[in-house]
């Protein structure tokens, strides 16, 4: 049982998957193009994760944003193919919005899903980074990221 456990954990941490994207944005949904290309401005970092955000794949998400966010100035974190998070990946995000707090770097959140809003609606994390840095769109996020970058 707890082996059968264990590999359980390590192929949900294999199936999530945490992207970099650095100069533009091109949604599409099955391999159809559903939307314009977006370039990203310059100093603007965005991160995606694809599958459930949970423990198994914390040190993942924390070298990807290590070694992405350098020059960054904002960071947009997409979440919208995020089902599931637990309290391990609550941890992750406010580790990372801590780590980009002391760079002085603006930390946005974008499409998250129910569950995983619930999770942070009911942290300490939401009232810390408050409802201005979670957008339901990334257009909404990415224009809150221009006015950040311009003032």
């Amino acid at each position: 049982m707890i082996l059968a456990a264990f590999m359980f954990m390590k192929q949900m941490a294999e199936a999530t998957d945490i992207k970099t994207i650095k100069d533009e944005i091109n949604d599409s949904e099955d391999g159809v193009d559903t939307s314009e290309t977006v370039n990203l401005p310059r100093g603007v970092q965005v991160f995606e994760i694809n599958g459930p955000f949970f423990f198994g794949m914390v040190d993942k998400f924390y070298n990807t944003i290590d070694l992405g966010a350098k020059s960054a100035k904002v960071v947009i974190l997409r979440m919208r193919n995020v089902p599931y998070m637990d309290a391990g990946g609550l941890h992750a995000l406010d580790v990372a919005y801590g780590r980009c707090k002391r760079k002085k770097i603006a930390f946005f959140i974008s499409e998250i899903q129910h569950q995983p809003l619930e999770v942070l609606v009911h942290s300490d994390l939401f009232k810390k980074i408050t409802r201005r840095h979670v957008h339901v769109s990334f257009d909404k996020a990415l224009s809150a990221a221009k006015k950040g970058l311009q003032g």
